[in-house]
């Protein structure tokens, strides 16, 4: 290992006022090895607890697993606000930890049999959590285009919704299936609970 050199100016001033004024006035960098034995614990003390990670600029994580194993971040203001209304948007009535008043009825309205309604009822939901999303961030949000899609299988039929948003004047499309998504996350906090 290499004998590393310190520059006495860049050591905490708790370290440097334990230095003997002869080495702090004498030059401006030294090799460790050239320092007293005390001086040099007190320094590698330091180094070793001086953390070199260094974090890029995050806003919030996602559930999903990244490839290192850990949550994936969400770094930008869009992904933060899509991830924010569609979480919103799966909160079942009393589940919210800080207010248990708030929910969505999203699940409710989407069983609506007439479309006209249905459609009106999802809108007004919708646009209740965009505003909720928007005041929180202070981030302009609208929506350009909403539709409800519908899928029949053999033995079920699925409903998904897609919303183009218009964020900060750009145009960004979610679209989320909300029995799907709300089974997937309960199922992922049963596993992250056993």
């Amino acid at each position: 290992m290499e004998d590393p050199i310190i520059v006495i100016s860049e050591l905490p001033k708790s370290i440097q006022q334990q230095l003997p004024y002869s080495i702090r006035t004498k030059r401006k960098e030294y090799l460790l090895s050239t320092l007293p034995y005390p001086i040099q614990y007190l320094v590698k003390e330091y180094y070793k607890k001086k953390k070199d990670v260094k974090y890029n600029f995050v806003l919030d994580y996602n559930w999903s697993i990244s490839q290192y194993g850990d949550f994936k971040v969400i770094d930008n203001y869009y992904d933060l606000v899509l991830e924010y209304i569609r979480a919103y948007l799966l909160i079942q009535k009393g589940s919210y930890p800080f207010d248990p008043t708030f929910y969505s009825k999203l699940k409710e309205y989407i069983q609506v049999k007439d479309t006209s309604i249905q459609r009106t009822l999802i809108n007004n939901e919708l646009r209740r959590i965009i505003n909720i999303v928007s005041s929180d961030l202070n981030i302009p949000i609208t929506v350009l285009e909403l539709k409800i899609i519908r899928t029949d299988k053999l033995f079920f039929a699925s409903q998904s919704i897609s919303v183009i948003l218009k964020i900060n004047k750009k145009k960004h499309k979610l679209v989320f299936s909300p029995w799907f998504e709300l089974y997937l996350f309960w199922f992922i906090v049963f596993l992250r609970q056993n």
